[in-house]
């Protein structure tokens, strides 16, 4: 082996031991570690107290803004409604004015967020169904979210724990914050390559499936099955009727893969409706990540995907 290259690889192995980029992730550094399952609509749903009432389920959702429980899981623990103003919560399809709750706290496995915002929502979708609420990301985003699909449970890390370094065997994929609506919530978009062309798209584990509008799909060429009748795809507030369906080959974001994945196409023209200010063109929703692990990593703005599991 010639002596120049032993050399580099000395030089770069040394380089990356002080610099401490390359690591293996610490899962015994989790805040909390709690058991998740799989919804039949693809939720990810993890046990939750609500000032100590519990275990409820409550859905992950990356897209939502705020927390959020159920009507009548309120009525049930005795929870009062906060005078004041109500806030606004934009759905996929509509928005609306729903009031605040008066929670002291919401715990997670080992982590309790005192005094958390938490809005109260009328069970009128099958958005709800089998779950008593949502995880907004103004909680999510607290932590570093590891979600793991070899024993079924998702870590939260403390921010800096996940964001001070890389780690051998992941790969990253940048994501960009797009802020909306008065409150400056925030929701996560990435660019995918379909069919050589970059796509935004929005990042939406709170929906159980992957949804492309009528535009992006007539302009990558693609012709839609139609759906079952009558099918619909129900939001938090509102649903509406899906116009068909496709199977994308392969979606690329840098050096990740995914293959073969269903997407719903829907009538409205979802990104236009929802008024946010950007364009992504396609929702991925949980479908696409529960076959692997992954990170998300709020404080660096990135998305952690293991490598050695990679969909095909």
């Amino acid at each position: 082996m010639p002596r120049g290259f032993v050399q580099r690889c000395c030089v770069a192995l040394l380089v990356l031991a002080l610099s401490g980029c390359a690591t293996v992730l610490d899962e015994d550094g989790a805040l909390a570690i709690a058991p998740y399952k799989i919804q039949p609509d693809g939720q990810i749903v993890i046990e939750t107290l609500v000032d100590g009432h519990g275990p409820l389920n409550f859905a992950i959702d990356t897209a939502a803004s705020i927390s959020v429980i159920c009507d009548d899981v309120r009525t049930d623990l005795g929870l009062n409604v906060l005078p004041g103003p109500q806030i606004t919560i934009q759905g996929m399809v509509s928005s609306g004015q729903f009031p605040l709750v008066d929670v002291a706290s919401l715990a997670i496995g080992q982590e309790t967020v005192v005094a958390p915002r938490v809005a109260s929502l009328p069970r009128d979708t099958d958005a709800f169904r089998g779950i008593d609420g949502i995880l907004g990301i103004d909680l999510l985003e607290r932590y570093a979210i590891g979600f793991s699909t070899r024993s079924s449970v998702v870590r939260l890390y403390p921010p800096e724990l996940v964001s001070e370094r890389s780690y051998v065997g992941w790969r990253a994929i940048r994501l960009r914050p797009e802020y909306f609506g008065s409150s400056g919530a925030a929701v996560f978009v990435f660019d995918v390559e379909i069919r050589g062309r970059k796509v935004p798209a929005l990042l939406d584990l709170g929906a159980g499936f992957n949804l492309i509008s009528t535009t992006t799909a007539r302009n990558l060429d693609f012709r839609p099955r139609r759906p079952p009748a009558a099918e619909e795809m129900s939001g938090a507030i509102e649903s509406t009727r899906a116009a068909g369906r496709l199977r994308i080959s392969k979606l690329s974001a840098g050096s990740v893969h995914w293959y073969n994945e269903e997407f719903t196409v829907l009538e409205v023209d979802l990104f236009d409706e929802l008024k946010f200010g950007f364009s992504p063109r396609v929702i991925l929703g949980s479908r696409m990540f529960t076959r692997r692990d992954f990170i998300i990593d709020f404080a660096r703005n990135r998305l952690l995907v293991k490598t050695s599991m990679d969909s095909t």
